[in-house]
């Protein structure tokens, strides 16, 4: 698989090596999926075990009823019967294929690592059953998610509950420190068991970046990512219609590429706000993104400039930092607009009135184009590189098991 949430798994597989850990995969077997990037297998350890067991989901069952009832009936009907997802049947499965690697392998430490959600729940089992110690990692939060819409309340109150039993885990890490502190506030989750180990960039991915070209007169902006269901800034696309509509020059040196997956509804509508202006390469593998993100003047990052979007920190800030290119931020106030800032690596914009974004987003983006002093902090990034935040999943893993490391 691609995208975000697989980097930062290989990435930790890549790097435990190095502080005395062998990684032991167990995982779904190999499916077509919406992210597809095979070339982040050569990133893996020579000698890595893997193993992989049928995915079980019950797909035939979902496309039938789907053809009978309408959707918003089945997604209800799913989601109240199969918690935390319809991955649950494989994670009890792998649970109980586990018993014996672990025994086999003499392993030391459980590792879970979500969405889905699932994962956690068969991680849970074992920890019961083998009484090793359990890390459980939330890439995204799952309660407390943008997206999380449970058909009712009955249904949210055994997700609530099921996800404080996650909590049992020895460590649960979380990506940002906004997320970490929300559910402190209205958990009985323990702080000192809680970390927070965020998304970055792999140093070795940016060695062989495009050479710096002299500055034209062409404006070229990249965005690299996902925009689907309602989370994308379309504030930010309607301010930048309005400046093409009302300047001829701008618009002739202005493009925009899109790299990543993005629902088509979006699509749709970005093409008619920006016309010729925008440029959709779709899913590329991450290298080759790393090249695009790397040639750009500019590199785009925009989040709906809600309360609900503050604590989400996208993986692609970290890789647009590393690429020494400046950002435009289009934002809510948090955590993201915290590191763009303190790193010097670009303009935050949190503007929701369209009339008055248009205004200073002109202005921004010839700024940040012929810019001549762009010095982001090397120090404050540094703490972002994978082989950093791999050291700080040791280090819980040491601590867990008791093990002193020269």
């Amino acid at each position: 698989m691609g995208g975000g949430g697989v980097q930062r798994t290989v990435k930790f597989i890549k790097y435990l090596p190095s502080f005395g850990w062998e990684p032991i995969i167990l995982c779904a077997e190999d499916k077509l999926y919406w992210a597809r990037d095979e070339t982040l297998l050569r990133e893996l350890p020579k000698n890595l075990k893997i193993h992989r067991l049928p995915s079980l989901r019950p797909w035939r069952i979902r496309a039938l009823l789907d053809k009978i009832f309408p959707k918003k009936l089945v997604d209800c009907l799913w989601e109240s019967i199969f918690v935390p997802d319809d991955r649950i049947f494989w994670a009890i499965w792998a649970a109980m294929y586990a018993l014996t690697l672990i025994r086999k392998e003499n392993v030391k430490v459980i590792y879970s690592t979500s969405p889905p959600h699932s994962t956690h729940a068969g991680a849970f089992l074992l920890r019961k059953l083998t009484g090793i110690p359990w890390v459980a990692d939330f890439r995204d939060p799952w309660t407390k998610a943008f997206l999380y819409r449970p058909p009712n309340r009955t249904v949210k109150k055994i997700h609530k509950t099921i996800e404080n039993k996650l909590f049992s885990a020895d460590r649960v890490i979380f990506i940002t420190k906004t997320i970490r502190a929300w559910y402190l506030s209205d958990t009985e989750l323990n702080a000192r068991k809680c970390e927070t180990i965020y998304n970055g960039y792999d140093g070795e991915d940016f060695t062989t970046l495009p050479p710096t070209k002299k500055k034209g007169e062409k404006i070229k902006m990249v965005h690299s990512g996902s925009f689907y269901g309602k989370y994308y800034p379309e504030t930010f696309f309607s301010a930048l219609s309005m400046i093409l509509a009302q300047d001829a020059k701008f618009k002739k040196i202005f493009t925009i590429s899109f790299i990543g997956r993005m629902d088509q509804k979006i699509k749709e509508n970005i093409t008619r706000l920006l016309g010729k202006n925008a440029v959709f390469y779709g899913l590329l593998p991450h290298k080759k993104a790393i090249k695009f993100i790397g040639g750009a003047d500019i590199n785009f990052l925009g989040l709906p400039l809600t309360h609900r979007t503050s604590y989400v920190i996208t993986g692609k800030i970290f890789e647009y930092l590393a690429v020494k290119k400046p950002i435009l931020a289009v934002v809510p106030s948090g955590e993201v607009s915290q590191i763009i800032t303190s790193t010097r690596g670009g303009v935050v914009l949190t503007e929701k009135d369209t009339e008055n974004l248009q205004h200073s987003l002109k202005r921004i983006i010839l700024e940040l184009k012929n810019t001549n002093n762009f010095s982001p902090d090397w120090g404050v990034i540094s703490q972002f590189e994978r082989k950093n935040q791999t050291k700080q999943l040791a280090r819980i893993f040491d601590e867990l098991t008791m093990v002193k490391k020269t």
